[in-house]
């Protein structure tokens, strides 16, 4: 049974490190398109994708506390 758990433990953090990934990667994406087209869109897609690797930034810092 321990072993089942490790092994869910194991596929929801690489779950979680691949939408992390993700959105980081994307956040630098849209803010590029950003900067180049001035596209109010494009601004608003950052903002999303930025949320992801911001919120974990702070439940980090919570969990340093």
């Amino acid at each position: 049974m321990v072993s089942v758990d490790i092994l869910s433990a194991g596929r929801a953090y690489v779950g979680g490190e691949g939408l992390w990934s993700k959105a980081q990667k994307d956040a630098v994406y849209y803010l590029t398109q950003y900067a180049q087209n001035k596209e109010e869109g494009e601004y608003l897609k950052f903002r999303q994708a930025i949320a992801v690797p911001l919120g974990d930034r702070r439940a980090r810092i919570e969990l340093d506390k």
